[in-house]
């Protein structure tokens, strides 16, 4: 998805325990899976992000936005979700 842009993907979660929400930077999550030191990665938990920085934050509606630059304003990609329990 390019810079303005708006994506939509669809997924099912088949997991059954807490889900939250993560992005890959520059790079993909089989990469940092085979090799952590081959990109970044931001999680919604503060203590997991280099240097304790807050990456994530949830903006209400099932939504978040996450921080890449510094400047604090949480949009650099916004995520928001619609669960649905399968019948």
């Amino acid at each position: 998805v390019g810079n303005q842009q708006v994506g939509k993907f669809d997924t099912t979660i088949t997991y059954k325990g807490l889900v939250a929400p993560i992005i890959a930077v520059n790079t993909t999550f089989d990469a940092l899976k085979a090799n952590p030191n081959s990109g970044l990665a931001y999680f919604s938990y503060l203590g997991a992000n280099t240097g304790g920085e807050d990456r994530v934050r949830w903006l209400g509606d099932m939504t978040w936005g996450f921080e890449d630059y510094n400047d604090k304003d949480f949009n650099d990609v916004i995520i928001k979700a619609n669960f649905q329990v399968p019948a």
